[in-house]
């Protein structure tokens, strides 16, 4: 197994490293400004749009591909040794340099896909227990453990769908009313032609645009327009980020400033409206490619960056000062006269050199901007887990009483260990781990949660062992009771993760599971299942219960949703189709699938 493993490793290193020397020789034979451009260019206009996002298939392809690029910039950046000038990059023929380079950008593209696979492919292999096979020169993964690899894409289509409010409903319905986003806008459309003046400037030039002149303080106010994107953002930093740590969408995002949770997703709708706008008039208005292409790069001045920036914020919040918008204003920026280290425009999408910078408002209003605040800042929101354990011991409490937490023992090898929860119930034990781990959103953020998921086998096995060596031993000195017949009993091995990655499998008698389904079950039981059909927009709804007599909660419930053939995964499979994505490679082809919804043909 092991000498597998090393040739596994060995063949994806040096095929990463050709896939990588084929990249760097394209790159250098690249203009720099003309690349800058067209990486800023791909970013705004291809990566982060509506239109891209509705293929759900791009959601995965999109964290990858921004990657990539990032890494193609940094690259350039590294072999270049001249000043940079915004304003001759904002100044590059974007189209003249695509035509010119049309076909070694076509291969470049192809070249980052493929290594962004194999680059997955590294990291599962190496961090991940994954084995590597080729199969008539097609390439590929699997897990060793049956359903892995399954249960852990599932997960990320679960997000996904989160992502594009389509699905389950997990949240609580709000007691205010959210208007329509695209409704909204319309209503508000005259608001927004008195806050953002344009011009077209330069028309039939290498250089013609529709340039922008927006009014901060007037678009600050459009935070008070409550959207279903307000609603939408909201459950995103609340379920991913704040649920399961009990903190509150109102408190301060670090101790040091005042800027708030609930400021990100203000933000984030201002910068919504902002681009909305923009791209709505850049569509109208463009009468070439060139000039639609030119007018989405924005580039400000550093001086009045800090100043529109602070306007919008300190309206968002009275309390934020121009010291916290220049934190993090330095925080989303990329300098690149100073690239040291590893570069993401996604999540630093201020791209700055000099006395200038390029704002990708595109990125910046589509990015999960709870998210990139967390990475950028370098937050740990729950460092030991304990939080999110009472977040658990919460929701199981409303249908369990015999319930226990933070039970510490030393086994007969005297070997420390502890059991988060337990709970009896009729003629079961229930030993339940906790464990907080990150929402992955790549390979690489993924292997602590696979370090996580080895840890929490042996941490459940090793009490179990514990309790059996003495069952009534064991209830005597920690939970203070006495059970006649606990011998009978069964036990149940369970691990409560707070995200959805492998929830759903079944591995060595132990259920892993996430707070989303566990919540879910808990609460009412039902989950909406959503199907449309082909040229209708109304949504057909269908109820799945969960409970076996439909209305109320019984331990039997529990034990199917514990079970391989769980009410509520099997709702998910059903609805699931898998899909890949494929990079050819010499003579190869790098394949890595995925899981998507089919929310076209109404479900019997």
């Amino acid at each position: 197994m092991e000498e597998k493993k090393e040739n596994d490793m060995n063949f994806i290193i040096n095929l990463k490293n050709e896939i990588e020397l084929d990249i760097q020789k394209l790159v250098y034979r690249l203009d720099t400004n003309g690349l800058i451009k067209f990486i800023l260019v791909m970013f705004e206009n291809e990566l982060f749009n509506q239109e891209y996002e509705k293929n759900q298939a791009n959601l995965f392809y999109k964290e990858d591909i921004s990657e990539e690029l990032s890494y193609v910039l940094y690259l350039k950046l590294n072999h270049f040794n001249k000043k940079l000038n915004l304003l001759k990059i904002e100044n590059i023929d974007y189209i003249k340099f695509v035509k010119k380079n049309n076909e070694i950008l076509n291969q470049l593209l192809e070249l980052l896909k493929a290594r962004s696979i194999i680059r997955e492919m590294d990291i599962y292999i190496t961090k991940q227990g994954y084995t590597l096979s080729i199969v008539n020169n097609v390439i590929s993964v699997e897990h060793p453990i049956k359903n892995f690899q399954h249960y852990y894409q599932m997960g990320y289509l679960r997000n996904t769908l989160e992502n594009i409010t389509i699905g389950f409903n997990v949240y609580d319905e709000k007691e205010i009313k959210f208007e329509n986003m695209s409704e909204s806008f319309n209503e508000h459309l005259f608001k927004l032609t008195k806050i953002i003046d344009y011009e077209i400037k330069y028309h039939r030039s290498v250089k013609e645009a529709i340039i922008f002149r927006i009014n901060p303080q007037g678009l600050a106010k459009l935070h008070r327009i409550l959207t279903d994107e307000h609603d939408m953002r909201y459950n995103q930093i609340m379920s991913k980020y704040l649920d399961n740590i009990g903190m509150n969408i109102n408190d301060k995002c670090t101790k040091k400033g005042n800027l708030k949770w609930i400021d990100l997703v203000f933000f984030s709708i201002v910068l919504q409206y902002l681009v909305t706008y923009m791209n709505k008039i850049i569509d109208e208005k463009s009468t070439s490619e060139r000039m639609k292409i030119n007018s989405k790069v924005h580039l400000m001045s550093n001086s009045y960056k800090g100043d529109f920036f602070y306007t919008i914020l300190h309206d968002i919040n009275s309390e934020i000062t121009q010291k916290d918008v220049q934190a993090f204003l330095s925080k989303f920026s990329t300098n690149i006269e100073k690239v040291s280290g590893r570069i993401d425009l996604q999540f630093m999408p201020i791209v700055k050199a000099k006395e200038f910078s390029f704002i990708l408002f595109n990125t910046f209003s589509m990015v999960d901007l709870a998210r990139a605040y967390i990475k950028n800042f370098d937050i740990a929101l729950d460092d030991q887990g304990k939080k999110f354990e009472n977040v658990v011991l919460k929701v199981l409490s409303k249908h369990f009483d015999n319930i226990h937490s933070s039970i510490k023992y030393k086994d007969n090898d005297n070997k420390e260990g502890e059991i988060d929860i337990c709970i009896i119930g009729d003629k079961n034990i229930y030993f339940i781990e906790c464990k907080n781990n990150l929402h992955p959103i790549s390979a690489s953020t993924a292997s602590t949660n696979y370090k996580n998921f080895l840890k929490s086998t042996e941490q459940v096995e090793q009490s179990e062992n514990y309790f059996n060596m003495d069952r009534k031993g064991f209830l005597k000195k920690h939970l203070k009771i006495e059970i006649d017949n606990i011998e009978e009993y069964v036990v149940h091995k369970v691990v409560i993760m707070s995200n959805r990655n492998i929830s759903g499998l079944n591995y060595k008698g132990i259920s892993f599971r996430d707070i989303y389904s566990l919540d879910k079950l808990l609460d009412d039981g039902v989950l909406k299942e959503y199907t449309r059909v082909p040229g209708e927009s109304k949504k057909l709804e269908k109820k799945i219960y969960m409970y076996k007599n439909r209305t109320d909660f019984n331990e039997i419930d529990f034990l199917n949703y514990l079970s391989e053939k769980s009410i509520y995964f099997e709702v998910l499979n059903g609805l699931a189709k898998k899909i890949y994505n494929e990079a050819k490679y010499k003579q190869y082809i790098l394949r890595e699938s995925m899981y998507a919804f089919d929310l076209i043909e109404p479900r019997n």
